[in-house]
């Protein structure tokens, strides 16, 4: 139940009275980057129209998001045949999620399938997210680098949508980079 991961830099930022561990994706990860689709200043629903011909099982996505009033809010990714990955802040859990409920092939260990937390509290009503997601993991780098997931997934190849959520109210995706990844 491990995953390898990104590289990564590790630096402190001072947060008030105290320091904070942070972590962000090293930059070379920039330079296997794509051209972007760009989403800004949107509903949730205007959100997922734009990026309903998407597709893909690699992204860099940075998603600045306003979860409102809403219990959750984010972005699903490698969607289809009934699988989704969900990455989101939810205000029930109190941070940052990743869920893997229905993120493909879990039935090897009746652990594996799930819903992982890191505690994050909104700043000013929103929450930066960097999301790296490959053909087998997902890695969520919240505030900056402040809390940060990493999870395997184990989804069909062919299940390679994505797109925005709101769960019990409105929410809006203030801006959104979806960066395809692959080799150069």
């Amino acid at each position: 139940r491990s995953a390898m991961s990104i590289p990564r830099t590790l630096s402190l930022r001072k947060d008030g009275g105290h320091f904070a561990l942070v972590q962000k994706p090293v930059k070379t990860l920039d330079s296997w980057r794509g051209e972007p689709l760009r989403v800004s200043n949107k509903s949730i629903e205007d959100a997922a129209a734009e990026v309903a011909e998407v597709h893909g099982a690699r992204f860099d996505i940075q998603l600045r998001l306003a979860p409102g009033d809403a219990d959750e809010a984010g972005i699903k990714l490698r969607v289809g045949n009934g699988e989704e990955t969900l990455v989101g802040w939810s205000r029930l859990k109190g941070g940052v999620f990743v869920d893997r409920t229905h993120s493909g092939n879990g039935g090897f260990h009746p652990d594996f399938r799930g819903v992982y937390v890191a505690p994050l509290d909104l700043r000013d009503g929103v929450v930066d997210l960097r999301i790296v997601c490959d053909d087998c993991s997902v890695e969520v780098f919240a505030d900056g680098g402040a809390a940060v997931i990493t999870d395997l997934i184990f989804p069909s190849g062919s299940s390679q949508g994505l797109t925005f959520f709101a769960k019990g109210g409105e929410a809006k995706v203030v801006a959104a980079n979806i960066f395809p990844l692959g080799r150069r």
